[in-house]
């Protein structure tokens, strides 16, 4: 566990989360990408099963080797961070994913997802990764920025899943 001046807590996440992390992804999902695709797409899955899946996930995250941060501020959990090997990346790759980091919308800009991400990066070099990289919406400029704050560089890789808008992904060497 760390702590972020005081002001929130990092830790591994539990079976046990599944709820606040569901309301934390629902919350600032919605917020973030409001204006960038249908608001049906954003809707698609409801809070129960949004529960459900977290709860599973949690579940199954170290056995597939994932690992899930929450950040905590007087005992609720505000934002989660999700790490682990690259989707494509192979048994021997050595490239990292952040998989995603979501931050409830009225703790943004209070450096809770440098913190995550803080704890992500030591979880990688502990594991000797030599890169990270990240997707994100084409069109999530406060997310770009927020990866290039970091040291992320774009670079130049595009995909598109199904009716969503299309990712960018993002990367970062270590060294």
């Amino acid at each position: 566990m760390t702590t972020s001046e005081s002001y929130c807590l990092i830790r591994t996440a539990s079976v046990s989360d599944a709820s606040q992390i569901a309301s934390v992804h629902e919350e600032s999902r919605s917020q973030a990408y409001q204006h960038l695709m249908n608001w049906d797409l954003l809707n698609v899955t409801s809070r129960a099963e949004r529960e459900a899946n977290w709860r599973q996930w949690l579940d199954v995250a170290a056995s597939i080797g994932k690992e899930v941060f929450v950040a905590e501020v007087s005992g609720r959990i505000v934002g989660f961070a999700v790490i682990g090997p690259k989707e494509d990346g192979g048994a021997n790759s050595r490239i990292a994913e952040l998989d995603r980091i979501y931050i409830e919308p009225s703790q943004w800009q209070r450096g809770i997802g440098k913190e995550l991400f803080r704890k992500c990066l030591e979880w990688v070099q502990q594991r000797r990764y030599k890169e990270i990289c990240v997707w994100t919406l084409e069109g999530n400029v406060r997310a770009r920025r927020f990866y290039e704050a970091l040291g992320f560089k774009w670079d130049g890789v595009k995909r598109k899943i199904g009716p969503y808008p299309e990712d960018v992904r993002y990367s970062l060497h270590l060294g």
